[in-house]
């Protein structure tokens, strides 16, 4: 069964709180994170947090399923050689309907989607109906990231995924405008290395999308 946008706004909710019982803050990003801001074409099918701790995520997820009665349970994964756990949260046991979670911490690689996170100033997340939510620009450039890794991947369902990236990405560029915040100069706080990245990706993305061009040059990009 499909989840719904209540579905992940509660799935959220309820991953944030826990969280923060444990002690940590987060936020959202990736499309559940777009949904929230309000990229409204389609229904997140999991959600992504990042979570501002130097622990390790397999450490984060054992304190979540922890408490008895916890709605939160692990299902062993694996990424080529390495194995880790994937955190699920059972939104009804019987039927099943579940929501997958992908916890990531800054500065780390997650094994399942190969995106480097930047750490994010706790005073600068946004909070978006009482989920806090990664500023728009760090938002944006992680799904531009997402768009290039994918287009350089081996795998077919890796490389399925590049069309809806594509809309992703532009649906964002449209929502970028007239918003100062969401520009470079706004955003001094990134990475160096981060925003070097993606000035060349912003370029790829604009020359296979000339229309896009004009959204870029907004946001500081030179394209």
């Amino acid at each position: 069964m499909s989840l719904t946008g209540n579905d992940i706004r509660r799935v959220s909710r309820r991953t944030v709180e826990a969280l923060e019982e444990c002690g940590y803050k987060c936020c959202l990003f990736g499309s559940a994170a777009c949904h929230l801001w309000g990229m409204g074409d389609r229904i997140p099918n999991d959600i992504d947090i990042v979570v501002l701790t130097k622990d390790d995520a397999e450490a984060i997820k054992a304190k979540l399923i922890a408490p008895d009665g916890s709605r939160f349970y692990l299902v062993a994964g694996r990424h080529h050689s390495e194995r880790y756990n994937v955190l699920w949260y059972a939104l009804r046991w019987t039927p099943p309907i579940r929501c997958k979670i992908d916890l990531i911490t800054p500065n780390t690689k997650s094994l399942y989607k190969g995106l480097y996170i930047p750490n994010i100033p706790r005073n600068l997340i946004n909070t978006i109906t009482e989920i806090p939510v990664m500023p728009f620009l760090p938002l944006l450039l992680l799904k531009l990231q997402g768009w290039d890794d994918h287009h350089k991947a081996e795998e077919t369902r890796l490389r399925n995924k590049i069309p809806q990236d594509e809309t992703d990405v532009i649906n964002l560029l449209t929502m970028a405008g007239g918003d100062s915040g969401n520009r470079l100069r706004s955003n001094r706080w990134l990475p160096s290395s981060f925003v070097k990245l993606a000035r060349g990706r912003a370029k790829k993305f604009a020359d296979e999308f000339p229309l896009t061009k004009t959204s870029w040059t907004y946001i500081g990009f030179k394209v």
